[in-house]
């Protein structure tokens, strides 16, 4: 950061900000620090003994729990999955168990001897959260996760900070080895952990897939403590070059971070964990090429300033790599209104060009791209694969729903994303230079024409289908929102949620008579409803409850 600050300095760049520091702070949720000396795992047998395990060793609470302290009955509910559909294809571990006030017990992933077309569909139903979310919609207070004697991973604890930016499950989360397993079904003599795995991994229709454990009790405390991190935006601007009293501007932006030595608690994107991770085209080459752009374009301005009808704003930003959470923060809170801003570019990845194929994303956000492409690629002389829709998994996905015309400059992903290997000697340098040179010549344009580009928010009806679910509602959820309920930055145009009235900004707090409380509660209800069937939706919009009917369409 203090380098790219000097720089800019260097080159006349004025901050954004008015204290003058070139930052726009910015913080978010960065997983829990364990409570030490309150969190406590202890089984009571029918003989009334005491057995107490030991944090760390035995059992971890994970980032997704709730602080609390549960005294209960037992319930085992074999590998905790519900997934709707005829026998064959649905899978209901929670089927005849009476779960209510009681801590779950279940074994982590699905069973393994399936079939490979038969595990991929019920590792959509498997991820951490949704196991414990589905405990608690099934009146459970807690849930205990065991990898199984069978499994990969076997009676290892889950880290606590696995899943770093998880929501809260709503219910106590625990991870517990095979000790732990052992001690409950032991107590309730319901026999071998292996034995029961196995039946299970089989799909035996003879197998229970649950069962109570009678006469066990189980005290459980999990105290957790929320971390907050803290970093900051890097946002300068090159003033237009012309008086004006109503000044617009152009902004291009890159992300400055990436995995760092990356401690595995990054998910899904993953790396090597405890590997150095340069980063180097993802996204030292987008961070490079913009301080490039700035010089230029500030030697440009010096000598011809009439050009620069429109300032220039350059933004590095943070927390890409964690869910575009340093430019959702500036989106909701900018330095300069998005009033102002006529166009945005994005550089993410572009130091691999390879056979000239140059990824430009988001040419249906405005009718100008496409001409204003063309033109430029006449000197530049690029392979062009032209997209519409602009990307939302990088930072697009926080300018465009601003309704600030988009384009996303990208070279495309390779063997070495993510990976201790995306080093500087991969690089394509005398493709960056090329890519500069265009991205420079279009910034120009941009700066010099005094008529504002058209918006259009491009439909994304199309998007496909993931995990199980079949229904498409076209919600675009705000990742960096820390609310109870679903929060939606925007909705897709022509989308079931634009025709029922959802906007930007509405929180979604129940969807078909399901409570919600984050992003798996939401995906947990669309996984199970039908495409074409009308369905209520509850929302909050400026603190007041909004019901409106939603009919899903199905994925294409």
């Amino acid at each position: 950061r203090e380098y790219i600050i000097g720089r800019l300095k260097t080159l006349g760049l004025k901050p954004a900000d008015k204290e003058g520091t070139y930052t726009h702070p910015m913080s978010f949720k960065y997983g829990v620090d364990i409570i030490k000396g309150k969190n406590e795992l202890i089984i009571t047998g029918k003989d009334g003994k005491e057995t107490k395990f030991e944090l760390g060793k035995d059992f971890n609470p994970m980032a997704f729990s709730v602080n609390n302290t549960v005294e209960s009955e037992v319930v085992f509910a074999g590998y905790g999955l519900g997934v709707a559909g005829k026998a064959g294809v649905g899978y209901d571990s929670y089927a005849g168990l009476n779960c209510t006030n009681k801590m779950v017990l279940v074994f982590r992933y699905v069973p393994e001897e399936v079939k490979p077309e038969r595990r991929r569909q019920l590792m959509r139903s498997a991820a951490l959260q949704r196991k414990a979310t589905l405990a608690r919609k099934h009146g459970a207070k807690g849930v205990i996760i065991v990898a199984g004697p069978n499994s990969d991973n076997a009676g290892k604890l889950i880290p606590v900070n696995y899943i770093r930016r998880s929501a809260s499950s709503g219910v106590v989360a625990i991870s517990g080895n095979h000790k732990v397993a052992d001690a409950l079904l032991a107590a309730a003599g319901k026999g071998n952990l292996k034995k029961i795995q196995t039946a299970l991994d089989k799909e035996n229709p003879h197998a229970l897939f649950g069962f109570e454990l009678p006469g066990v009790k189980i005290r459980v405390t999990s105290a957790l403590k929320q971390v907050q991190r803290h970093d900051k935006n890097i946002i300068a601007i090159l003033p237009p070059g012309v008086k004006t009293d109503n000044p617009e501007y152009v902004m291009i932006g890159a992300h400055y971070d990436h995995l760092g030595y990356n401690d595995g608690s990054i998910n899904p994107k993953g790396g090597n964990p405890g590997r150095i991770h340069n980063g180097a085209d993802d996204n030292g080459s987008g961070t490079v090429t913009l301080l490039e752009l700035a010089a230029w374009l500030a030697a440009e301005r010096e000598k011809h300033p009439e050009k620069f009808k429109r300032g220039i704003i350059f933004c590095w930003w943070t927390g890409e790599e964690l869910g575009l959470i340093g430019s959702a923060q500036y989106a909701k809170n900018p330095l300069i209104p998005f009033k102002q801003v006529s166009a945005y570019v994005n550089l993410d990845m572009v130091g691999r060009l390879k056979n000239n194929r140059l990824i430009v994303q988001g040419l249906g956000t405005s009718t100008i791209w496409k001409k204003l492409i063309e033109k430029r690629n006449v000197a530049a002389g690029f392979s062009l694969k032209l997209e519409n829709a602009p990307p939302r998994n990088t930072d697009n996905g926080s300018i465009d729903p601003k309704g600030v015309p988009s384009l996303a400059i990208f070279t495309g992903l390779h063997k070495d994303y993510h990976k201790p290997t995306d080093d500087p000697a991969t690089l394509n340098y005398e493709g960056m230079e090329r890519i500069a040179q265009f991205t420079g010549r279009l910034l120009l344009d941009l700066a010099g024409d005094t008529i504002r580009p058209d918006y259009i928010k491009v439909k994304r009806g199309t998007a496909p289908a993931r995990g199980n679910m079949s229904a498409y509602t076209g919600v675009i959820p705000d990742y960096s929102a820390e609310v109870d309920g679903l929060q939606i930055t925007d909705v897709s145009a022509g989308g079931p949620a634009a025709k029922a009235g959802i906007k930007g900004g509405d929180i979604v707090i129940e969807f078909d008579g399901k409570t919600i409380k984050n992003i798996y509660d939401y995906t947990a209800v669309l996984g199970a409803i039908k495409a074409g069937k009308e369905t209520k939706i509850t929302i909050l919009r400026a603190k007041k409850k909004v019901e409106l009917e939603i009919t899903p369409t199905r994925r294409k």
